[in-house]
């Protein structure tokens, strides 16, 4: 006992400095939004290969069906209209030119890691900037979505799931009538319509989809159905429960979605700006 308490007493300017290191190193990462940044970009890179290694050994559990079911949808992807491809017709000398221009391709990719679940969910994915993957892409599953790319490495990227508190989506009914859906950091099957105006009528099961106003989602990807209506007393606004077709934390075998008029439609909006 006393040879334990004179080695602990002999060490202890030591344990106090590898303390107070570690206490530095946490008040940095979470105090400072760049060395943040950083740190987490860093893990994307590392954690990534390890856990794809580690779920590479599982992979193989039920791996006929889910091979069967990704088929299934780049069958129905390739096939599909709506969203993805749009129509543009040209008219030169009098000769009349209709087809569809393809605007949205899809990339399969695998969940290989997932944060601790919280207010702030994430997952890691196996693909990255030598695959195409940028920032501000969208991902979705078979069915349902998963979230959008927040950081990319050379293998590997982050995706913020849809259940995360800084998360805002445009979505909306069929009619195109829209608000702005966000997770109240509740229920993992359940998000929140909100902003959508009141004089819109909503019913319980209607189908809640993406409106296509921006370069993340195609248009009429359905996200969940309504579950629940609130009207806010002096906002002229409904709150509309909206109920996940797909648990985001479940989520294994995806797809990034790439808008190939990204670039265009970003040149014009920031000449706007101007």
């Amino acid at each position: 006992m006393s040879k334990i308490k004179a080695t602990i007493f002999q060490g202890g300017s030591v344990i106090t400095m590898i303390v107070l290191e570690m206490l530095c190193f946490y008040l940095i990462i979470n105090f400072n939004s760049e060395q943040q940044r950083i740190w987490l970009e860093t893990v994307t890179v590392y954690t990534g290969g390890v856990n794809e290694r580690v779920d590479g050994v599982n992979s193989y559990i039920g791996l006929r069906a889910t091979v069967d079911s990704l088929q299934q949808r780049l069958a129905d992807i390739k096939s599909a209209t709506e969203g993805v491809y749009v129509a543009k017709a040209a008219e030169v000398d009098s000769v009349r030119d209709d087809s569809l221009r393809q605007r949205f391709v899809y990339l399969t990719a695998e969940v290989v890691n997932k944060s601790p679940y919280g207010p702030n969910n994430t997952t890691i994915i196996n693909r990255g900037k030598m695959d195409g993957i940028e920032i501000g892409q969208g991902v979705v599953a078979d069915q349902g979505l998963l979230g959008i790319v927040t950081a990319v490495s050379g293998e590997h990227a982050r995706v913020m799931s849809l259940l995360h508190r800084d998360t805002r989506l445009s979505a909306g009914l069929k009619n195109s009538y829209f608000g702005t859906l966000r997770w109240d950091g509740d229920d993992p099957r359940n998000m929140t319509l909100y902003d959508l105006k009141s004089y819109v009528e909503v019913n319980p099961g209607d189908t809640i989809y993406t409106t296509g106003y921006s370069s993340i989602f195609p248009t009429g990807l359905a996200i969940g159905t309504v579950s629940a209506t609130e009207k806010l007393a002096g906002t002229g606004n409904w709150r509309i429960g909206v109920k996940l077709l797909a648990d985001p934390l479940r989520m294994r075998y995806v797809f990034v979605i790439k808008d190939l008029f990204k670039e265009d439609i970003s040149i014009l909006m920031e000449n706007d700006e101007r």
